[in-house]
């Protein structure tokens, strides 16, 4: 019998002046007032009770009732301790791919000792030692940023737009760049009539952003100009120039004439990174 269903058939009469007591269904609040009750639990013999033992029962099933949530099974408990492990070890995966991605914080190092040493040379004389000091350091080089540009057009008329894409190179080698494929946006679906391709032009500007400065900008040109710029006499960018992190602002600007009509036009450019 649960707490609920002994609240149900249990009322209380006093065998005193009952007054002073409060009107409650409640054994534990009623048992305060009462040496003793008589329970009714229809409408039955009645039966003399001692309030002790309801006040004792009723704060036994309460105990019980709130332990039931926390009393499983060991199947359960095997269950459900399983999908909390999966859980924490899930949410450990993401912490450490979190903490995996981007590039590395700067120089890190990895170290170790070698050539050990343990000999008696007591009657060796002089003795001559080597101490190595070797110094390994893997290439670098992390690119990271937003590639492409992605307009949509609407209206009539004349109008043009100018938007910016930084790209980062964080690097430890000399890197030079190479642009190739790169012109005007041709028409690869929509009407056949009117413009077939968007007069698209360029701009590259390069930046030491360890220290924000700058270092080359071809100015805004058309953007088939930028094809081979840089090659074979183009800048090259040393880490000592760069600092380590070197930042390309990729500027596009379109410009729309009253002819250029509904559909997709795309050209896709190559920039290719040349390290030594």
């Amino acid at each position: 019998m649960n707490v609920d269903r002994l609240l149900s058939l249990t009322t209380f009469h006093v065998t005193r002046n009952t007054s002073h007591v409060p009107h409650s269904r409640d054994p534990i609040l009623a048992c305060r007032y009462l040496d003793h009750a008589i329970l009714c639990p229809g409408r039955g013999s009645l039966i003399a009770v001692n309030c002790n033992r309801i006040r004792a029962r009723a704060q036994y099933l309460r105990r019980r009732e709130k332990q039931k949530p926390q009393t499983l099974k060991k199947g359960k408990l095997k269950m459900k301790l399983k999908a909390s492990i999966a859980i924490v070890v899930l949410a450990g995966l993401a912490v450490v791919a979190s903490a995996q991605s981007g590039p590395v914080k700067g120089r890190s190092f990895t170290y170790s000792s070698s050539d050990a040493i343990s000999q008696d040379f007591s009657t060796a004389g002089t003795v001559t030692l080597k101490s190595a000091s070797n110094v390994t350091v893997d290439p670098y080089l992390y690119i990271t940023g937003n590639l492409s540009a992605n307009w949509v057009v609407d209206g009539w008329g004349v109008g043009q737009d100018t938007e910016l894409n930084s790209i980062y190179f964080y690097h430890n080698e000399t890197l030079s760049l190479q642009l190739a494929g790169f012109a005007n946006p041709a028409k690869t679906s929509g009407t056949q009539t009117g413009a077939q391709a968007v007069q698209l032009s360029g701009e590259l500007a390069f930046y030491n952003n360890a220290v924000a400065t700058p270092l080359y900008d071809s100015g805004m040109v058309a953007i088939a100009n930028l094809n081979g710029m840089f090659q074979p006499s183009g800048p090259n960018f040393g880490a000592a120039q760069t600092g380590g992190v070197l930042r390309i602002d990729f500027s596009r600007q379109i410009a729309i004439t009253p002819e250029v009509g509904p559909g997709t036009y795309q050209n896709v450019g190559l920039i290719t990174v040349s390290r030594n």
